[in-house]
């Protein structure tokens, strides 16, 4: 966990209902020195209870457009 927090190369992102994580996405971006730098998907979660809500939908195309700002074009899942 340690990592996650202070490694430039993790980003992490939550959804929060009244303090409680009920959404969550890790990706890992990579820097390549001789091509695109491109992210990883390495864990993407909605709790049970919040499912069919479109939470999973929205945090996935919030992921994308943060990856875009970053000029990252490809996520690997």
């Amino acid at each position: 966990m340690k990592n996650l927090l202070t490694s430039n190369n993790y980003k992490v992102y939550v959804i929060d209902d009244s303090s409680k994580v009920v959404g969550a996405c890790v990706l890992y971006i990579h820097k390549d020195p001789f091509d695109k730098d491109f992210a990883t998907l390495w864990y993407f979660a909605v709790d049970k209870n919040y499912r069919g809500n479109g939470l999973g939908s929205s945090l996935l195309n919030y992921v994308k457009d943060d990856l875009r700002k970053l000029d990252l074009n490809e996520l690997i899942l």
